[in-house]
């Protein structure tokens, strides 16, 4: 019988359960084609089950169940980070001030130096409005050579070194009396003469340069560039100029060769500048480099590594005594007095930060130091003051870069903002500030060549000062001698 039946194609196989149902959807995805012995998801199985009530595969229901666990999670470490930076904050709230507001400097810093120069770029009428722009307007590059640092005043220049020492004798001609004669012309000509206020109140600048022989001397620089005269001529050398307040005499470290950190068996003179006769200020056992002369002129905070750690201490002029300016804990170099002889600026070197101490010229006693800069894990050095006593300025070095640059910061903001005042491709080293408080002198460099440089307080202008193949460094501005 079952032969006869195939042979008259009697012979039907029923297909399984919910086969059909499946064939008619070949875009689905095989992993969703149920085993041939089950019924498919949603058809009627040979038991009378049904489809879910929701409408949706298993896959499909579990989706939902994970969404709330990100979320859970999302939830969980935003409680996790908030208890953190409160727990910061109850333990710590000066460390955490500082850092907020460190972070945010350095936002806006991103903002201003690469966010913002590249949306300048952008042609935003022309996205806009179909437009074409207009052409931009462009400001020349301050150049060293051209630059005029204020009105009236001549470009910088550097005249050649004499092969001996020029004479310092200024004698006016009897035709350097101006003659005013009245001219019809309806624009007047304006003729540059020389400013009644010159540059930084003197004008005048004492700096170390390493000369033929291989040893630094003191020399004197106006501020138009042009040499005045050699100052020291010591054997061993001499660098580290620093002005009393009489414009007349000023104090230095000897034997020095060239630019250093800290200098080993030095000791530091008091110099005439009109006999060019100097004096001893610290004995061997003291030694002593880094000098600082007070407003008034009647001390000197110098650093000493007299106890095997660099510190400071405080000699009297007049005395000649010598003692110490912090207890032994305190670790300093660098000192800079403000120009109302309140506060006297330092670096520790173990921190590399500014730390600022009180000071009492009565009783000849410091405060305790307090830190001033607050700028991470950079390097601070050689603090001097400015803009009358309101501003501090220092070198900074970021991490793993070589290059310094200068920053700017307000005395009473407590070093929680810092202005850069940086020249691109210019290293810049060791700042002075000028008596008037409106002109900072640094060593510079872009190779190998060390120079004096100016800028503007405001970092508007800056003006390379010498230009010789000798190293140039440690400026130091002169004060208006009195009369």
């Amino acid at each position: 019988d079952q032969q006869k039946h195939l042979q008259d194609h009697a012979w039907t196989i029923a297909p399984p359960p919910g086969v059909a149902g499946w064939r008619t959807r070949p875009q689905e995805m095989d992993a969703d084609v149920p085993p041939p012995d089950q019924p498919p998801p949603g058809d009627k199985d040979t038991t009378g089950g049904s489809k879910p009530a929701s409408g949706k595969s298993p896959a499909e229901g579990d989706e939902q169940p994970r969404s709330r666990k990100r979320r859970l999670r999302a939830w969980l470490w935003l409680m996790l980070i908030v208890a953190v930076l409160g727990g910061w904050y109850s333990y710590d709230p000066v460390s955490f001030t500082t850092t907020t507001a460190t972070v945010q400097q350095e936002g806006r810093a991103f903002w201003q130096q690469r966010v913002l120069p590249y949306l300048a770029r952008v042609p935003v009428r022309q996205v806009l409005f179909g437009k074409a722009a207009g052409a931009p307007t462009l400001t020349p590059a301050l150049s060293a050579g051209t630059d005029t640092p204020v009105a009236l005043q001549p470009s910088a220049t550097m005249l050649a070194v004499a092969a001996s020492t020029p004479t310092l004798t200024f004698t006016p001609s009897p035709s350097a009396t101006p003659t005013l004669t009245p001219t019809p012309a309806p624009t007047p000509t304006i003729v540059p003469t020389v400013a009644p206020t010159p540059w930084g109140d003197s004008g005048q600048l004492a700096f170390a340069s390493v000369g033929a022989a291989g040893v630094a001397q003191i020399w004197l620089l106006n501020t138009q560039g042009s040499l005045l005269g050699q100052l020291t001529q010591y054997p061993g050398g001499a660098c580290q100029p620093a002005w009393l307040p009489d414009g007349e005499h000023l104090v230095f470290i000897a034997p020095c060769e060239n630019h250093k950190t800290s200098y080993l068996n030095t000791q530091i003179y008091l110099l005439d500048v009109k006999t060019r006769q100097h004096t001893e200020l610290t004995s061997p056992e003291w030694g002593g480099y880094d000098p600082a002369v007070s407003p008034d002129g009647k001390f000197v905070v110098f650093t000493s590594l007299h106890d095997g750690l660099p510190q400071l201490y405080l000699l009297e002029i007049a005395s000649k005594k010598v003692a110490r300016l912090f207890d032994t804990r305190v670790i300093g170099m660098q000192p800079a007095w403000s120009s109302d002889g309140r506060h006297i600026a330092f670096v520790a070197p173990d921190t590399s930060r500014i730390w600022v101490a009180s000071f009492d010229s009565e009783t000849g006693k410091a405060g305790d130091p307090e830190p001033f800069s607050r700028s991470g894990n950079k390097v601070n050095a050689y603090p001097t003051w400015a803009g009358n006593g309101s501003l501090l300025v220092y070198n900074q070095t970021r991490p793993n870069e070589k290059l310094p640059y200068l920053v700017k910061s307000p005395f009473d903001q407590n070093g929680l903002q810092e202005i850069e005042m940086s020249v691109p491709g210019l290293a810049m080293r060791a700042p002075a500030a000028s008596p008037d408080g409106r002109w900072i002198a640094f060593e510079g460099w872009k190779n190998f060549n060390h120079d004096i440089y100016l800028m503007s307080i405001d970092g508007s202008q800056t003006i390379q000062l010498t230009t010789s193949s000798a190293w140039d460094f440690d400026p130091a501005w002169r004060p208006r001698p009195r009369p």
